[in-house]
């Protein structure tokens, strides 16, 4: 998004300020730095941000893209276990499962990312998707992520909403959020199945 904003002859935003933007989608990131930079907010000039910083996120962003300590090593167990893994992501679709299959081969066999066919998280759509894609009840899915955002959706769902500590948000967000269990480490998953 740097990059992006000094083409339009803005400064850069701290990363810190970054990780209170991200996590409602693409769209409300740009909002929000148009917000913080005080830019026209009109919908041409947020759509022309937004398709800016898209082909600026595929061309730098995913490459950059990696897993936090302890997760591969954590999928890599539970694909030794009857249990499905998938991923719901607010990243526009083409990313989420570029990334997803760079990082983590053939380990998903759901990935809803934002392909305008549901609502954002927290909207349970995508969520939901995946339930009925694996003939499973809500209720029998654990939904772990690192932000409100996923607990949310995890609630919305009828979801478990497992809190991953060792992402970019506090344990205040993620227990207000309506986390139903905090983890510190990817591997503790392993003693929820």
């Amino acid at each position: 998004m740097d990059a992006v904003l000094a083409r339009r002859g803005c400064g850069a935003i701290p990363v810190g300020e970054y990780k209170n933007m991200v996590g409602l989608g693409a769209e409300n990131l740009v909002k929000s730095v148009v917000n913080a930079h005080r830019l026209n907010a009109s919908p041409g000039t947020v759509r022309e941000i937004l398709n800016d910083y898209l082909l600026e996120y595929e061309k730098r962003g995913d490459p950059l893209t990696r897993a936090y300590e302890g997760v591969a090593e954590t999928l890599d167990r539970l694909a030794s276990m009857p249990v499905k893994l998938g991923i719901n992501s607010n990243k526009p679709q083409k990313q989420v499962a570029s990334i997803a299959e760079r990082l983590f081969p053939g380990r998903f066999s759901a990935i809803i990312g934002n392909s305008g066919e549901f609502p954002l998280k927290p909207g349970p759509g995508g969520a939901l998707r995946i339930a009925d894609l694996w003939n499973i009840r809500p209720s029998g899915i654990i939904f772990a992520g690192d932000s409100g955002v996923d607990m949310q959706t995890a609630e919305n769902a009828g979801m478990y909403g497992a809190g991953a500590l060792w992402g970019y948000r506090t344990r205040e967000e993620l227990a207000g959020a309506g986390a139903q269990k905090l983890i510190s480490s990817p591997l503790q998953l392993l003693a929820m199945i």
